[in-house]
């Protein structure tokens, strides 16, 4: 019913989304270091009998340098997430405009059993990062 060319590209945008989605899960355990790490600087000023300028400076200076590590890590693939679903609403109006009569549900049972099998595909590969 639809053509296999938007078959291929939903499947690539899922694709596409997963292995970012894996990325991510991937790094879930660097960022949740960062973050004991910001909250050990937080304790250590809290605690510090230290109150000159220069410590607090040196203090802000790590977690500047800590939150730049995660958001370099992390920003890339929330951009691309956001560009993935863009090229999915474009697939859509693609595959409306080619075929103006067809119904959302046609396009759904037309294209879902295909991004199951890739989804399928992921979850046997990657099962235990999925379900952190």
């Amino acid at each position: 019913m639809i053509d296999e060319l938007y078959i291929n590209e939903a499947k690539r945008i899922r694709e596409e989304y997963l292995n970012n989605l894996i990325y991510i899960a991937n790094e879930e355990d660097t960022i949740k270091g960062l973050t004991a790490d910001l909250e050990q600087i937080s304790k250590d000023v809290e605690e510090s009998n230290i109150k000159s300028d220069k410590y607090y400076r040196d203090a802000l200076f790590e977690v500047e340098l800590m939150i730049r590590k995660a958001t370099e890590k992390i920003i890339p693939y929330h951009e691309k997430v956001k560009d993935l679903d863009k090229q999915q609403r474009k697939l859509y109006n693609q595959i409306k405009d080619k075929y103006p009569d067809i119904t959302n549900e046609d396009i759904q049972n037309a294209i879902i059993p295909h991004i199951m099998e890739v989804d399928k595909k992921y979850k046997d590969k990657y099962s235990n990062l999925l379900k952190k």
